[in-house]
């Protein structure tokens, strides 16, 4: 019987809310009337204004260095989605002030960092071991940027051995 009793009380509760909702639009609309007759300007709901600070904005070098990221994600996938998800968290762990000594080397270290970051998460998986169709293409960007990184001998074969290892330990284990 007390469940009965809370129904009603939440029945009644909602019809309330639904009544002081309708007045208050009908009062609403009536100033809204008034004032077209009387042809007086409406007032709209001021949007509030963002700013950005001159420090939240990278640097010049930063934005070149993450114009650079963005060329080589470009040429290792052409899937719009996956350069988006990878560039926008390179964007959000980038400090603005970033200033790289070689653009190249660096660039391709955070993108295979970021993207082994991102297929660690468990964001880009169906389950454990699994990835999905986004996981998939991150996973070759890791791998074009890993080999190059090697093939330019910027990590030794048991750096990338390694790094491939931890990665595939954390695909299998999360998710």
């Amino acid at each position: 019987m007390e469940v009965v009793g809370e129904i009603i009380a939440i029945v009644v509760g909602f019809g309330l809310l639904a009544l002081v909702c309708k007045v208050i639009g009908e009062h609403i609309g009536k100033k809204r009337d008034e004032k077209i007759e009387q042809n007086q300007p409406i007032e709209t709901p001021q949007k509030p204004k963002i700013t950005i600070h001159y420090k939240d904005r990278p640097s010049q070098q930063t934005q070149s260095f993450l114009n650079r990221c963005d060329s080589i994600i470009k040429g290792y996938t052409s899937n719009i989605p996956c350069k988006d998800e990878i560039m926008k968290y390179i964007k959000k762990t980038t400090p603005p002030t970033f200033q790289p000594d070689n653009v190249e080397k660096q660039a391709h270290f955070v993108i295979m960092n970021r993207c082994a970051e991102l297929l660690s998460s468990g964001e880009y998986h169906f389950h454990a071991a699994s990835l999905n169709p986004i996981g998939e293409l991150i996973l070759s960007v890791y791998n074009s940027t890993s080999e190059w990184l090697l093939n330019n001998e910027y990590i030794t074969q048991n750096d990338f051995d390694e790094c491939k290892q931890i990665l595939r330990k954390n695909i299998q284990e999360v998710g």
